[in-house]
């Protein structure tokens, strides 16, 4: 009896040392399934999540020492980027008045009347009293030289017959003061002005204009239309969206253009481009020229006197597009694009991060998934027009993103459209870092953190790996003023962004203060009356 117990009692011990095996073995199992049942078409989006994750925390860091010397390079000897602007002084907030303002871009032309009541006014620091904004369909491309001007001019005239309404007979209206946003290749020499260049996109209002001085040509378009307006003041897009911040948001120093290209301008030491501000003031010596039949007339509040003590600061266009070579995190699909590209290398941060770019890297990426069957392997096609360059674009990426490929009618199955969900985001997080990583390093060589290295030890660290460079001493907040379709709608970018630069400053511990992405609502217009109203204030030498 006792030897039937003990056999009974070890038959039931081992019985529940199986159970126990059998639970563990199906747990194991269970925890293979997802890999092992895993299509080819999930295991290819997992390989490019892998592939574009690069800028992990130390990823991350290494780009932003490399883009960090090279800022500080290019600050001291490139001619190409890093390029002071006349444009000295960040508004007060205390500017107030009454200011026109012009957006000249490539498809549109907008014109506003703007109140300024100043900073203290919270919410209501500008009022836009009117505007207009007016089609650049082809036929206006084609206006030769002044003809163009004479355009811009007439749609002033009924902007401000709008606004304004009519004058009595015999009513003089007092001159306002003009700004001017230009989407276009100037080569500044002065606030006021600059010689225009070649123009692009279809546009003939060069011809017969290089070289001639911008504000005396549409001045002068002005003036024989008798409008009570006086141009004094001309910015780039980034500049403008810099100033717009600036004037509600006193700690603001950056203004991030990221659309279809990317740009930052930055409010720097004139201690960092003293040399190219040297250089500067030498071909301010010899401004352009133009007929006396464009001379400007009298009339604006614009102070020109010199007697203003030397400035500290100055408007810094990075054309930031440019940087990246040799450290940022290029995957295949980059190289390709690149290698594809009219202009090789010309501008490699912009090709991983603007709106130009993303949709055809994507791409890319889909089309190679395709030809290795990973991708649509049961419609045996790519969705109409997709084998094409370019044919992907960016909002239409958004849309993949966001899980919407089944409402986008090109007959996306369920795993097809969540590889693709997949792929989008990996190279729109991509993006978001390297965007944090730009701005990060910019703020660094800004407050004295990067030593300028020499062209040779810049090499030498980029191919070794071993470019470091201090971390930035900083104490207080600043504000980045953003502008731009992939900055302010594309989903999860700017959030993307702000935790990525959250993470560089380590949470605003050890001393860093934050960096905060600020969306500047009608940037353009706002910055160029800003512009307007600083150099009204007599702050600023035109």
């Amino acid at each position: 009896m006792a030897l039937h117990t003990t056999l009974l009692s070890a038959l039931r011990a081992l019985l529940r040392r199986t159970k126990r095996m059998h639970a563990l073995l199906a747990t194991f199992l269970r925890s293979l399934r997802p890999t092992l049942s895993s299509s080819p078409t999930a295991l290819y989006a997992a390989e490019i999540e892998s592939l574009f994750a690069a800028l992990d925390a130390p990823g991350l860091r290494r780009l932003v020492d490399g883009l960090q010397a090279q800022y500080a390079l290019a600050l001291r000897e490139n001619p190409a980027c890093m390029l002071p602007s006349y444009s000295h002084v960040l508004p007060s907030g205390a500017e107030t008045g009454r200011y026109v303002a012009l957006d000249v871009g490539g498809s549109t032309f907008r014109v506003a009347v703007l109140e300024l009541f100043g900073r203290g006014n919270e919410g209501e620091e500008s009022v836009m009293r009117g505007s207009r904004t007016f089609r650049i369909d082809d036929v206006v491309k084609q206006r030769v030289g002044v003809a163009f001007f004479e355009w811009l001019a007439e749609r002033i005239e009924e902007t401000l017959r709008e606004v304004l309404g009519e004058t009595k007979e015999d009513e003089e209206r007092p001159k306002m003061d003009m700004g001017l946003s230009w989407s276009f290749p100037i080569e500044h020499t002065s606030l006021r002005s600059g010689k225009i260049q070649g123009m692009g996109k279809g546009f003939r209002a060069m011809e017969g204009l290089l070289g001639a001085d911008l504000a005396d040509v549409l001045q002068g378009a002005c003036d024989r239309r008798h409008l009570p307006v006086t141009l004094t003041a001309t910015v780039n897009d980034a500049a403008s969206t810099l100033l717009s911040r600036a004037y509600n948001t006193p700690n603001t120093h950056y203004g991030l253009i990221l659309g279809t290209g990317v740009n930052i301008a930055v409010h720097l030491p004139t201690s960092l481009v003293a040399g190219k501000l040297a250089l500067r003031n030498r071909s301010a010596a010899f401004p352009p020229t133009s007929p006396p039949s464009l001379s400007t007339s009298p009339g604006s509040s614009v102070s020109t006197s010199s007697a203003l003590p030397p400035p500290d600061h100055v408007i810094v266009n990075t054309e930031i597009s440019m940087f990246g070579a040799g450290v940022l995190p290029l995957t295949r699909f980059d190289t390709a694009l690149d290698a594809a590209h009219a202009l090789p290398g010309f501008q490699p941060l912009e090709m991983l991060v603007s709106g130009r770019y993303l949709g055809e890297v994507a791409r890319l990426v889909i089309v190679e998934g395709f030809e290795r069957g990973a991708l649509f392997a049961d419609s045996k096609a790519l969705p109409k027009g997709w084998e094409t360059g370019y044919s992907l674009g960016t909002e239409l990426l958004a849309k993949l993103q966001v899980g919407e490929w089944k409402r986008l009618g090109l007959g996306i199955g369920e795993g097809d459209g969540e590889a693709l969900r997949r792929i989008a985001v990996a190279v729109s997080a991509r993006a978001s870092r390297v965007v944090a990583a730009s701005i990060y390093a910019l703020r660094s060589v800004r407050d004295g953190a990067a030593a300028v290295p020499t062209k040779a030890e810049l090499i030498e660290g980029v191919l070794e790996g071993t470019l470091t460079a201090a971390p930035a001493a900083v104490k207080e907040d600043t504000v980045v003023a953003c502008a731009g379709a992939v900055i302010q709608f594309y989903p999860g970018f700017r959030a993307g962004t702000q935790a990525a630069l959250d993470e560089l400053c380590g949470g605003g511990g050890a001393g860093q203060g934050r960096i905060e992405l600020c969306l500047a609502e009608e940037s353009s217009l706002l910055g160029a009356a800003v512009g307007a109203a600083v150099v009204a204030g007599g702050r600023e030498v035109v």
